[in-house]
């Protein structure tokens, strides 16, 4: 029997915690709250502070709001055992909080590692950063490699057998298309680093949520069959090919410009090393012009989402119709 038909009657209920309920935090907290209630009970909130707007979804789903202190934990045996206490066994811990958050990112694995969680995400949703061929990275991507380093050695040393998968998604649909990554539509004009007819990867927030709801159930019943890393390509388009949906939607025309990717490489790393900017979307646009970011043919949707059976796949299309071809920011 197919993982995805024996997940389907299984009538085990898991236990998932999620900390970092921020944009990307809350859309996945939604998705296993709604979509996958039947599978996850009970779904933990992790908040350093609770507010209104957690305790209402928390009621109208059913989830447990917990109150603790990530960055204590880190680093304070006695915290750390007061929020095991108000967990009890988890078996996946999904974390999304930002790239600064260091200490809490450790006090949460750790938190992880108490609790008995069999499944880790650390918080990556973004490029697959490991090909990228800067000499020097973004701190974001250094802070990702340094988390996840940490958290294999930790577990390591502790004897557990956590699962640690990281989930790489390419581009956010929703966050995408601006002039950061080269497609500035308010001044109909796109600049692609490279041939525009290359493709990207994107995927929709609400899918990366379903994408890890499945990850989790197939890691629990088959642990083996699951990398440490994991692509995923929700949509995948060139330049070019964006350009004519929103042409399509808005009616009106792009131009086009093509940069060197070469020299946007070296301006983007002396820039960074310069202290003129810390922005990322300059080495991720040239991540984007060396094709690294095209990952139809190396990705892994077939894992977890087998011929869509799993769930359809949000579409850079259905998103720029839905916005009429012009993002607001």
């Amino acid at each position: 029997m197919s993982y995805l038909a024996s997940s389907r009657l299984s009538r085990s209920k898991y236990s998932v915690a999620i900390a970092g309920l921020g944009n990307l935090g809350r859309e996945i907290a939604e998705i296993y709250l709604k979509e996958y209630h039947s599978f996850f009970q009970p779904v933990y909130l992790l908040t350093r502070k609770s507010s209104p707007d957690l305790e209402t979804l928390s009621i109208e789903h059913n989830a447990r709001l917990v109150e603790v202190d990530l960055n204590t934990c880190a680093n304070n045996a006695d915290v750390l055992k007061d929020a095991v206490a108000k967990l009890g066994p988890v078996n996946v811990v999904v974390n999304t909080l930002s790239s600064s958050s260091g200490d809490a990112k450790l006090g949460l694995f750790k938190l992880a590692l108490d609790v008995g969680a069999s499944v880790y995400f650390p918080s990556e949703f973004g490029i697959d950063h490991h090909l990228s061929t800067f000499e020097v990275e973004n701190k974001e991507w250094s802070a990702k490699k340094v988390h996840t380093a940490t958290v294999r050695k930790l577990a390591q040393d502790q004897g557990s057998g956590i699962r640690i998968i990281e989930l790489c998604i390419g581009l956010f649909i929703e966050d995408s298309f601006g002039p950061w990554f080269g497609m500035d539509i308010e001044s109909a004009t796109f600049t692609s680093l490279g041939p525009p007819e290359i493709h990207v990867s994107y995927t929709s927030k609400s899918d990366v949520g379903r994408a890890l709801a499945e990850l989790s159930i197939l890691t629990l019943l088959k642990p083996d069959t699951v990398p440490d890393r994991v692509r995923i390509t929700g949509d995948s388009l060139s330049m070019i090919e964006v350009a004519k949906l929103v042409e399509k939607f808005s009616n009106k025309s792009m131009s086009f410009k093509e940069e060197d990717v070469a020299k946007a490489k070296v301006i983007a790393q002396e820039d960074y090393q310069s202290g003129k900017t810390l922005d990322p979307a300059p080495f991720i646009r040239v991540v984007m012009g060396e094709g690294k970011l095209d990952w139809r043919d190396s990705n892994h949707n077939h894992l977890l989402n087998p011929d869509g059976k799993a769930f359809t796949w949000r579409t850079v299309e259905g998103y720029l119709e839905g916005v009429k071809g012009e993002p607001v920011w």
